[in-house]
């Protein structure tokens, strides 16, 4: 039998890919702009067929059941500058234009938790209205991968959609970690707990940044981990 397709947009490293692929998707087609992430991705990801390129200048697709993506972040984070005006903020465009283009099944975007405050909800909002308009029953949710069992505390923002025609709507399924649910958190020392130590030369041995230490980013070794953020100088300090 053959498997479901699925096309990545704004792909990285490849981090969602791989759990698409692990859930039996067959990527047929994958994008990003930096050299340094398809490289990464095509050591990740078997068989890799991602190309390099601004999305914005690729006008052919492949046929596919499932589109996902995760378009840049910098104006949404929380840790930027946040600004509504960047003209990155607007590449959600590019992902509606391939939808509509290919019609899969169904869609998937992720992003920070970011997009769903202040000027920033506007924006989201936008995508969510442009979706249905392309034929799809949208749903959101703004999700914490501790909440599922991810040793991280992660907040995002996940759209997803199905195609109108299906008669379907997608529903999130409901956190089962956590104090008042099934399971405890998992903690940080249940996932790294027993991990080699790197060798000299291998991390970075500089004193951590003031602004990180006024952040809420150290926690204790039988909790979750903060959010890891995209800097050397802000992973997280565990006591």
């Amino acid at each position: 039998m053959a498997k479901p397709r699925a096309i990545s947009l704004f792909s990285g490293c490849g981090g969602s890919d791989l759990a698409v692929q692990n859930c039996g998707f067959s990527i047929v087609w994958a994008n990003d702009v930096w050299d340094v992430a398809c490289q990464t991705y095509r050591d990740n990801i078997p068989n890799a067929k991602i190309e390099e390129g601004d999305i914005r200048c690729f006008d052919k697709f492949p046929d596919a059941d499932l589109l996902f993506g995760c378009y840049p972040c910098q104006g949404y984070s929380q840790g930027g500058r946040r600004n509504p005006d960047e003209p990155i903020n607007y590449l959600y465009q590019e992902f509606d234009r391939v939808l509509r283009q290919i019609r899969p099944k169904a869609f998937v975007v992720e992003n920070v938790i970011g997009m769903a405050y202040g000027k920033n909800k506007m924006l989201l909002m936008n995508q969510v209205y442009r979706f249905r308009m392309a034929g799809y029953r949208v749903t959101w949710a703004a999700l914490d991968a501790k909440d599922f069992g991810v040793a991280q505390t992660r907040r995002r923002v996940f759209i997803v959609g199905i195609r109108s025609d299906l008669g379907l709507t997608y529903a999130f399924p409901a956190p089962t970690y956590g104090p008042a649910r099934n399971k405890p958190y998992t903690a940080q020392s249940n996932v790294i707990k027993g991990l080699p130590k790197w060798p000299n030369g291998e991390f970075n041995a500089e004193g951590f940044h003031w602004y990180y230490l006024s952040r809420n980013r150290r926690q204790p070794w039988g909790k979750p981990a903060p959010c890891i953020v995209g800097h050397w100088r802000h992973v997280p300090y565990i006591l």
